[in-house]
């Protein structure tokens, strides 16, 4: 007695595209929220020079074996970046206490947003749920794709 399997050829290459598809969503994701992510932290980041803006860029961490993207200073002013981003600035007239200068206060002004310390932190805290959630409706959507395309 035997057991004959039809179409599994079919569900072994159906499996692998969802596989491949969903990886690309969740992916395109990821690099999306990284990239505005990136773009809100420089909206919330105190403004001298713009070296500190400038600076602030998302990049895939190639070391890890996952897909993941570090949020982080570059160029000239990742010597100090720190320093801003836990509120370390040394003041001569206000020892210890962390004031804007008045281009960062213009530049809250303008864009109606908290500019200054934890610039970075708060960009994540406020961006990772509607990140996480774009993964999952990413997902959802190409599921949703395949499965219509197969029932056709």
């Amino acid at each position: 007695m035997g057991l004959k399997l039809k179409g599994l050829q079919s569900t072994v290459s159906t499996f692998r595209e969802v596989d491949r598809r969903c990886t690309d969503a969740a992916k395109q994701a990821v690099r999306e929220g990284a990239q505005e992510m990136s773009a809100l932290a420089r909206s919330y980041a105190p403004f001298k020079k713009g070296d500190l803006e400038m600076g602030i860029r998302a990049r895939r961490d190639s070391n890890s074996s996952s897909f993941t993207y570090k949020i982080g200073v570059q160029g000239r002013a990742a010597k100090y970046a720190w320093q801003l981003h836990e509120g370390f600035i040394w003041n001569q007239k206000h020892a210890g206490e962390y004031r804007l200068g008045r281009l960062s206060l213009a530049k809250a002004l303008l864009n109606g947003k908290k500019v200054g310390p934890k610039y970075l932190e708060r960009a994540y805290r406020e961006l990772k749920p509607r990140i996480a959630q774009r993964v999952k409706d990413g997902l959802k959507d190409t599921i949703t794709q395949i499965s219509n395309k197969r029932r056709k």
